[in-house]
């Protein structure tokens, strides 16, 4: 008996141990001049527990066998309640020690705010990254900004730029679409700003933590669609990537952007209604991430269960423009 509780203490301690250990600080690589950007995007993965740490394993996995230049989170990504402060505990074993291993050790988090992540100190997200806290990959500037990617050669094919030499392949815009963050109209302004006053790249997307379209009726707003879709058709947006629903869905509409959502990170279960979206593409209620590699002239997708390749598509430049 006390041999058996002497192991049961030993293990308990290489576990708080691997969990709670202080992350060293990481020479942070950028892909900034690439021809081709690379990127897996999660949501609602801030759970803590052993399906976080599966869909972590899946992601470090993947990372060993094909190119990550970043990683999007796409919110909630502290349950259940955010976070006190740049030195919560939580940072250690939500983030620094999840993700951590050989192949994402050396590369940046991109992150938005999700509803959970209101029930504390948000701002708190905001200066872990500003002060470089922990291993210094967190970025999350601000609650809303844009972050660039790659380097192009060449005409943009933009609503609302003329032709330039050399710019950006990918724009993000990291949009707080948090209910709790601010009115739809307030949002929509902040949005427009953002994709006005950017820089012109050859694809953008969309990073936010709310679905636009979905297949999921809990968690679609109608009003937020009327609003959100013109003004990402009038900008050329190419793609909407968003968590909430704890699900994995691809929707494609003519005329419209991809909608991504991948909502899987740590959680999972969101059921979703037949016929709800006629454009849904690709669903699944199994934990994952998604991965995508953006180049000149396409845009690949694949959704991921850990290790399995669930879906994987390829769409070539402005063809979901209708």
């Amino acid at each position: 008996m006390a041999g058996l509780l002497l192991t049961i203490l030993a293990i308990a301690g290489v576990i708080a141990y691997t969990l709670l250990r202080e992350p060293t600080h990481k020479e942070i690589h950028y892909n900034l001049t690439g021809q081709t950007v690379s990127f897996i995007a999660l949501g609602d993965q801030g759970t803590g527990n052993y399906r976080q740490y599966q869909v972590a394993t899946g992601m470090e996995h993947l990372a060993a066998t094909k190119a990550v230049d970043f990683v999007m989170l796409l919110g909630d990504n502290f349950y259940r309640y955010g976070i006190e402060s740049v030195a919560d505990p939580q940072w250690l074993y939500k983030f620094e020690n999840m993700y951590r291993g050989k192949s994402l050790d050396h590369v940046p988090f991109y992150a938005v705010l999700g509803n959970h992540d209101y029930g504390g100190n948000e701002q708190a997200e905001i200066e872990y990254g500003r002060e470089r806290k922990g291993s210094g990959r967190w970025h999350m500037p601000a609650k809303d900004y844009v972050e660039y990617y790659g380097e192009y050669h060449g005409d943009y094919d933009s609503a609302y730029d003329d032709e330039v030499d050399s710019k950006a392949l990918l724009k993000v815009i990291y949009l707080d679409t948090s209910p709790l963050a601010r009115e739809h109209a307030d949002t929509i302004r902040k949005l427009t700003t953002l994709l006005e006053q950017s820089q012109p790249a050859r694809w953008t997307l969309v990073a936010s933590h709310v679905p636009i379209r979905t297949s999921s009726p809990h968690y679609y707003d109608q009003a937020l669609v009327d609003l959100m879709v013109p003004v990402l058709k009038q900008y050329s947006v190419d793609g909407y990537l968003s968590g909430h629903d704890h699900n994995q869905q691809l929707i494609s509409r003519e005329g419209e952007p991809l909608f991504i959502v991948a909502g899987t990170g740590g959680k999972h279960g969101d059921p979703l209604q037949d016929g709800f979206e006629p454009a849904l593409e690709f669903q699944s209620l199994a934990l994952g991430f998604v991965y995508s590699v953006v180049s000149r002239d396409t845009l690949e997708i694949e959704f991921y269960n850990n290790n399995k390749k669930l879906y994987a598509t390829k769409i070539s430049h402005r063809s979901i423009k209708g």
